[in-house]
């Protein structure tokens, strides 16, 4: 490992070689970030005066056979654009159209199923001892109080459970935090302090690599993260760190993101940053300094990558990659060797979208859209066991989104949605490997209000239903759900479903207006669950 310190001279260069729209990383800023991290880079030169790429050429980014190139960051995303796309064509050729199958291999030895204590079709994933019955959707109590056996739900449903409902970690996704950082109002102080009154211990916060390097190979931008990890430190709130997407530098041409005039950092497609790298030198580089950075905070673990079965939050770029289990499973395998150097925290499978099927986009000759949760969980086992076979998944991640099951007066009983189906597939699956001691993260999910049918009352007994049924789940290998984190904690201005999938409303036309925020009936709904 090669580790050198820029000059004075050096990052005066850079200064100069920096567009003049980065006003707000003055030369101080670049260089307090640069000399903290300890890494540069032997040689920058602008492109052109428009153009905020980089020359670079930092042997631990850049590859040997690319070292003498004219662009050594292009020619690298190259090479690993050539492996991601192959694995992404051999993945899609391969999928199964009927049936999920466990295509354990010779060299999945080690992950063989134990038939003789838990089989993919056996086992009921759902405590016996947990029934439902459907019944008025829309009655709530201004507290709820931790349901015993046997009791009846405000909505309702009728609980029977041996004891009091088992306690789940329970926490809030943070990222949105993240952006009320620095943006002149009070909103980042308050949503911190309303997330904390809410009794949970656990942070989800997705870290865009795109916010950390956007500007360049060589710049390095923590604040709006640090801000977050240091809020919830100091209410004794862990984190899960989250690392997903990529800079433009990070990627081949033909799947870079456009951005607004001479600002790298404002996408003009709000997935764009979502896009896996190409460069797989800079991501472990990456993920390095982002084990270094936060592994002070005792962090709970690393979910590599989110919802990855899905075209959106693999490759929302004009290449329209199919989602990749093997892909995927290259990037965990690289990430998962640099954590485990510095920060021994269990890494794991990124929070997988709920699909009960493969998708296909009639728009581009029926490529695949996204695919079967299951199904792709099952394929990055057989990709594991080929690129790292020494590092098993330690947990897997879920995101049961039940939401749409329940629009427009709808009122199944929560095993019947396609959410609590597929878990039951994905269990399977981890049953199926050797993996039934891990536990499934729950790392994202939730209930919009005002939307579809779905009032603000209706929002809080759903989300006492699910939260309520994840805790009952286990099969023989026992309960299995180790977190129950909600999405945004504040709703947000736009008019579409995550908009108002938050606990604490706020007015659509001053949003940033924090006297205006008020607590939703879900916000005592689930501070008052274990």
């Amino acid at each position: 490992m090669i580790r050198r310190h820029l000059t004075l001279a050096a990052l005066l260069t850079l200064a100069v070689a920096l567009p003049h729209a980065q006003t707000d990383l003055s030369l101080v800023t670049v260089a307090d970030e640069l000399a903290a991290d300890a890494e540069s880079a032997a040689r920058y030169a602008v492109a052109s005066s428009t153009d905020p790429s980089f020359i670079y050429d930092d042997p631990e980014v850049v590859s040997l056979t690319c070292a003498g190139a004219a662009d050594p960051l292009d020619c690298t995303a190259q090479e690993g654009a050539s492996v991601l796309a192959q694995d992404a064509a051999s993945d899609e050729m391969s999928i199964d159209l009927a049936t999920l199958l466990p295509d354990i291999t010779s060299s999945d030895t080690a992950l063989a199923p134990d038939l003789t204590s838990a089989s993919m079709a056996g086992d009921e994933f759902i405590s016996s001892t947990l029934t439902e019955t459907v019944a008025s959707p829309d009655s709530v109590t201004a507290t709820d109080p931790v349901l015993e056996t046997p009791s009846l739900a405000p909505d309702g449903t009728s609980i029977t459970v041996a004891a009091t409902v088992r306690t789940m970690e329970r926490g809030f996704n943070t990222r949105q935090e993240a952006d009320y950082v620095g943006d002149g109002t009070d909103r980042f102080e308050r949503a911190m302090n309303e997330i904390d009154g809410t009794g949970v211990v656990v942070h989800r916060l997705a870290v865009f690599w795109w916010d950390v390097q956007c500007r360049g190979a060589g710049t390095w931008n923590w604040s709006k993260y640090d801000a977050v990890v240091s809020a919830a430190h100091a209410r004794g709130m862990r984190v899960i760190l989250n690392p997903t997407g990529s800079p433009n530098w990070a990627r081949v041409s033909a799947r870079r993101t456009p951005t607004q005039p001479d600002d790298p950092c404002a996408p003009t497609i709000a997935l764009g940053p979502f896009a896996h790298p190409d460069n797989l030198n800079a991501w472990r580089v990456f993920i390095r300094e982002l084990a270094l950075r936060y592994g002070s905070y005792d962090p709970i673990g690393y979910e590599i990558w989110n919802e990855e079965d899905s075209r959106n939050f693999w490759d929302p770029t004009a290449t329209h990659q199919a989602p990749s289990p093997s892909g995927w499973t290259r990037l965990y395998c690289g990430a998962a060797s640099q954590i485990d150097q510095v920060n021994p925290a269990p890494v794991g499978v990124g929070g997988l979208a709920v699909y009960r099927s493969n998708q296909f986009d009639r728009n581009l000759n029926n490529r695949l859209k996204n695919m079967k949760t299951s199904t792709f969980l099952n394929r990055a086992y057989t990709a594991r066991a080929s690129i790292c076979s020494g590092k098993p998944f330690d947990f897997v991640g879920y995101h049961p989104y039940a939401f749409a099951a329940y629009y427009d007066g709808q009122n199944p009983l929560m095993k019947d949605t396609p959410a609590m189906k597929e878990l039951v597939d994905v269990r399977g699956v981890m049953r199926a490997r050797g993996q039934g001691t891990r536990k499934v993260w729950n790392t994202e999910w939730g209930f919009p209000s005002d939307f579809r049918g779905i009032t603000e009352a209706r929002q809080a007994n759903l989300i006492r239903r699910e939260h309520v049924y994840l805790a009952s789940a286990h099969d023989a290998y026992g309960y299995f759900m180790r977190f129950s984190i909600l999405f945004n904690p504040i709703d947000a201005p736009s008019g579409d479903i995550w908009a108002h999938i938050g606990v604490v409303w706020i007015d659509p036309n001053r949003p940033t207006d924090t006297t205006l925020w008020r607590r939703k009936p879900s916000y005592a709904t689930w501070t008052a669950l274990p």
